[in-house]
């Protein structure tokens, strides 16, 4: 993880010691995370920045991972995202750069904004991934925003989410072997340790805590004085998070903001720099570039579909009997073999697609066209009809079977 990077350790601030991880050479670029990671999030991002010509930067944030904190103000400000950008041009300035672009993820994208406004003669670039200025959100915020976002609300209050995250820290964050796969080794242990150390747990509320005060405060001065951005700013937003459901147009948010604003969409989760790291990573360099991944890795991808199938099933023979109508679109443009792909339409078992995935040409390079365009067999858009008594009942009796069979035909492969 992070190959030929350093770990450091510097003092910003009273009682502020940052833990960063500092790598490449070139122009500058500072890595923000959000809640609840730490900067090991992004190790899937920076090697392709410095691999791309940057100096990359990454960070924990005042209280998180194992970034110290000071103790809590009666009005939380010192979890404020005005100190902890001070933190961040301090610890850059100490180490030789007065001039750098910042990119900031969820909570990690508010201290990035609060650079740019705050030291608008430092920051050079700016981007901002899945989030809109905490003013915005709360001026704007509606029943949708309180249902999916309530966790704001709830990290607010006094004592009480601290009682209730420390008493099973495990359980409130969803951690377990699973996470490791999806978030890396390295990464996932070191959030793991973050959210079970009582000192970061309690730090992080006070994020949201100065989240609902001063920095809601310090935005709301910014929008009344007109104040904008001076650099180029970049937003992003994950196609599979929910950006667009809450404010439709991302960037129709953010236009009050800056001068010049670019914006774009990560086809991922929330977590983009752990989803997909390729294109985040372009975005950033200004590259056109996309995810083109090997063989080895679509079949990797392919079982880790098996896995989650089995799981969803609680039956290994069902998920492969699923994952079967999946080949074709795994594996379109790859030279893999006639053979291997009947076997693999066939298979019935992990081990059997283990077998199998082993025969592949691991190495085998991205196919380019011939695995572009459209996959499986949807053409023109048909309309969705359900069977009569569809949500009756999980059980389909024969007509009803018959109807979605033959509706399947279609649309099915994808």
């Amino acid at each position: 993880m992070f190959e030929d990077s350093q770990i450091k350790r510097v003092p910003v601030a009273e009682n502020v010691t940052l833990r960063l991880r500092l790598g490449g050479s070139g122009p500058p670029v500072v890595l923000l995370h959000g809640h609840p990671r730490t900067h090991t999030t992004w190790h899937r991002v920076a090697p392709l920045l410095t691999g791309a010509g940057f100096t990359v930067v990454c960070p924990d944030l005042r209280g998180y991972g194992q970034s110290t904190a000071p103790g809590a103000r009666s009005d939380h400000s010192q979890a404020s995202k005005r100190e902890m950008a001070r933190d961040v041009v301090t610890l850059m300035a100490l180490l030789g750069h007065d001039r750098f672009a910042v990119a900031g993820h969820d909570r990690g994208s508010y201290v990035a904004l609060r650079m740019a406004m705050d030291h608008p003669a430092v920051i050079t670039h700016l981007a901002v991934l899945d989030s809109v200025p905490i003013g915005e959100a709360l001026r704007r915020a509606d029943a949708t925003f309180a249902e999916a976002w309530w966790h704001w609300f709830f990290y607010a209050q006094p004592d009480l989410p601290e009682r209730a995250i420390l008493a099973d820290p495990d359980a409130w964050y969803r951690t377990g072997p699973h996470r490791a796969d999806q978030m890396g080794a390295g990464n996932y242990a070191d959030f793991h340790s973050a959210v079970n150390n009582p000192d970061v747990v309690i730090a992080m509320l006070e994020d949201y805590r100065a989240g609902l005060g001063v920095d809601r405060a310090d935005d709301d001065a910014d929008r009344d004085d007109d104040r904008k951005l001076q650099c180029p700013t970049l937003v992003a937003w994950s196609t599979r998070d929910d950006m667009q459901r809450l404010y439709g147009d991302v960037l129709d948010v953010w236009r009050p903001w800056a001068r010049d604003l670019t914006g774009l969409a990560i086809n991922s989760g929330h977590h983009m720099a752990e989803d997909n790291p390729t294109d985040l990573a372009a975005a950033f360099a200004g590259t056109t570039a996309r995810v083109q991944p090997t063989l080895g890795e679509v079949a990797q991808t392919m079982r880790r579909h098996t896995e989650y199938l089995a799981e969803f099933y609680g039956s290994e023979m069902k998920a492969c009997r699923d994952i079967r109508k999946h080949i074709a679109w795994y594996l379109k443009g790859f030279r893999a073999g006639r053979d291997i792909r009947h076997r693999l339409a066939l298979v019935d078992s992990m081990v059997a697609l283990d077998d199998l995935i082993g025969g592949l040409d691991m190495d085998a390079p991205w196919p380019g066209e011939p695995a572009e365009g459209q996959r499986g067999r949807a053409g023109s858009p048909r309309r969705v009809a359900l069977p009569d008594g569809w949500l009756d009942s999980q059980e389909l009796n024969a007509a009803s079977a018959a109807v979605v069979a033959e509706a399947e035909l279609s649309v099915s492969g994808g």
